[in-house]
């Protein structure tokens, strides 16, 4: 309150009415920017009542400003209510709608469409200054047959009635232009009206161009971005816009006019060095005398290109056709870069320019290959020649004869026996391997056996005869636990307890006697706690009963579906027949600790207790 008193003093210390009506425009922004600020309904009704105050004052001082500056300040003055009416009617949708927001968009809504000061002044006029009715009284207004041919009514002022213009009574200071009377849009010619519009029909707007030739003067805002900066009437007419001539005579300078249309990249010279006005898309340059084509084309070399001029390659004449002679040229390393893991030699010792794809090296007398050629991964790391010839490469010959250190020049495959290859395999046939187990038992000290699998010696149950047929003799041994694992999740004593070995699947356990299933079993998710016994019984498990006689704490056990009421389903339901609910409301009349109201679109204004309106006997009544 004390921020407003503020401001309606510094309001009142202002005497000059433009700048009174600016600063009550201000005023009016601010209240806005509370408008936007507020976090509930209350806050809204609020902030919605001093909005309206302030924009009630703001028009009319600015109605009361002089006629040269109101122009501007309607437009400010526009463009507020605009944005105040965006921002009322989304706290609406977000808040509800109390009265003085209900106030404010009605009032935002009449401004808006008001076509005249006096309406304007009818809308903002305070409550306390309204007009009242009183007793009818004689006054005396002046005839039908007045001559008003000081300013005829005429056309669209002809069924004009005096209080139209002559409002409460005052005669005297009507004013005749028109923007005494009419508002004009936002953004308008700011001109006399009758300039384009009659009294005829104002919605015939037309303005004679005739001798005018400075466009921009009123038509700055409609030529598009980036357009030529001078006069329009240098290219067009107003007999037909759409049709544009300039007349390019003598002009060499387009730049001056045409840089953003140059394309990116392009040559940075003058257009007119390429381009001619009467076919723009013929180009020519002339290229005689040029041999500097670096100088315009650096960008358009490829990539990875020979770095020097173009002309040592390329003609004008037949760009594609390129040619370089090569003769007494013997250093290629120079201009050309060779492949990877490529011989570091001169290219021409291998290839020659009239055909690179023939190539040739000449080997006599050559053997260390070593010298200019790598072996393949995992190669044999002697000298290539001591198994392969120039003549037929892939004709690969080695003498093993002698050598029985297999492994010093090959590895074994991964996981395989680890003594010398001659004790399975000889030279003659590789594939044809033979090993001889006569009197060897302990198989684990070369073979491995398979994960999970069986600890002891493998010979306990195969035999080198047979592998595959496999026997073992459970005779006298109960503990299997000692061998095998029970599965997931299963139960924790010895197989043998429900398994024999004569046929494993046919598993029995005897439950007589036994009543604590929780120790053995896991009940489902969300499960009754207690025993299983309470409900089942082993002859026929799904056979389930269990006698709620005397329970009545249902919660105990059952959790209520969401959104239930929260009581003991006792209060409503019986174990007889469950879906027979009942519940007794008399002499309850707080709804809203059980019921939830429905939404405010489509329920009436809130009420605070259902049963104000309702009643359990006949709800809709």
């Amino acid at each position: 309150m004390l921020q407003f008193a503020a401001e309606s003093i510094r309001l009142e210390l202002i005497f000059d009415k433009t700048r009174r009506a600016e600063f009550a425009i201000e005023l009016a922004e601010r209240r806005l920017d509370d408008l936007v600020q507020v976090s509930n309904s209350d806050q809204l009704n609020i902030a919605a009542r001093y909005l309206n105050d302030e924009l009630s004052l703001a028009t009319r001082l600015v109605l009361d400003a002089s006629l040269e500056d109101r122009s501007q300040l309607l437009e400010q003055l526009s463009l507020l209510i605009e944005r105040a009416e965006l921002q009322a009617v989304a706290l609406g949708e977000k808040f509800g709608e109390p009265i003085h927001l209900a106030l404010l968009l009605d009032k935002l809504a009449s401004i808006r469409t008001a076509t005249s000061p006096q309406q304007l002044i009818a809308i903002v006029q305070p409550e306390d200054e309204r007009p009242t009715a009183i007793a009818a009284e004689s006054v005396l207004f002046v005839g039908e047959d007045f001559d008003h041919s000081f300013y005829p009514l005429i056309d669209g002022h002809a069924d004009l009635a005096c209080t139209d213009c002559h409002v409460e009574g005052e005669y005297a200071g009507t004013p005749r232009e028109c923007i005494g009377c009419h508002l004009a849009p936002a953004d308008h010619y700011d001109g006399e009206c009758t300039t384009c519009h009659t009294i005829e029909s104002w919605d015939e707007v037309n303005f004679d161009h005739e001798g005018l030739t400075d466009c921009a003067s009123c038509h700055t805002e409609d030529a598009p971005v980036e357009h030529y900066e001078g006069q329009c009437s240098k290219c067009h007419v107003t007999d037909t816009w759409e049709e544009y001539t300039f007349d390019h005579t003598g002009f060499a300078d387009c730049q001056s006019c045409h840089t953003v249309d140059a394309p990116a990249f392009h040559y940075p010279g003058q257009c007119s060095n390429c381009h001619i006005t009467a076919d723009w898309q013929q180009v020519v340059f002339n290229h005689t005398g040029l041999t500097n084509c670096i100088g315009c084309h650096n960008r358009h070399k490829p990539a990875n290109h020979y770095p020097g001029q173009c002309s040592q390659c390329h003609n004008t004449i037949d760009w594609r056709q390129a040619t370089f002679s090569h003769t007494g040229l013997a250093e290629c390393a120079t201009c050309h870069s060779r492949p990877a893991n490529h011989y570091p030699g001169q290219c021409s010792q291998c290839h020659n320019t009239n055909n690179w794809q023939q190539v040739n090296f000449n080997h006599t007398g050559l053997t260390d290959c070593a010298a200019c050629h790598s072996s393949p991964a995992n190669h044999y790391q002697g000298q290539c020649s001591q198994c392969h010839n120039t003549s037929d490469w892939s004709q690969v010959a080695f003498n093993h004869s002698g050598l029985t250190d297999c492994q010093s020049c090959h590895s074994r495959p991964a996981n395989h026996y680890q003594g010398q290859c001659s004790q399975c395999h000889n030279t003659s046939d590789w594939s044809q391997a033979t090993f001889s187990h006569s009197g060897l038992t302990d198989c684990q000290s070369c073979h491995s056996r398979p994960s999970n699998h069986f600890g002891g010696q493998c010979s306990q149950c195969h035999n080198t005869n047979n592998w595959g047929d496999a026997n073992f003799s459970h005779d006298g041994l109960n503990d299997c636990q000692s061998c095998h694992s029970p599965p997931g999740n299963h139960f924790a004593g010895q197989c043998s307890q429900c398994h024999n070995t004569n046929n494993w699947g046919d598993a029995n356990f005897s439950h007589d006697g036994l009543n604590d299933c929780q120790s053995c079993h896991s009940r489902p998710s969300n499960h009754f706690g207690g025993q299983c016994s309470q409900c089942h019984n082993t002859n026929n498990w799904g056979d389930a009963s269990f006698s709620h006689d005397g329970l009545n704490d249902c919660q105990s056990c059952h959790s209520p579906p969401g959104n239930h009421f929260a009581g003991q389903c006792s209060q409503c339901h019986n174990t007889n027949n469950w879906g027979d609910a009942s519940f007794s409301h008399n002499g309850l009349t707080d709804c809203r600790s059980c019921h939830n109201p429905p939404s405010e679109e489509e329920h009436q204004a809130p009420v605070p207790q259902c049963s104000q309106c309702h009643g359990t006997d006949n709800w809709d009544d």
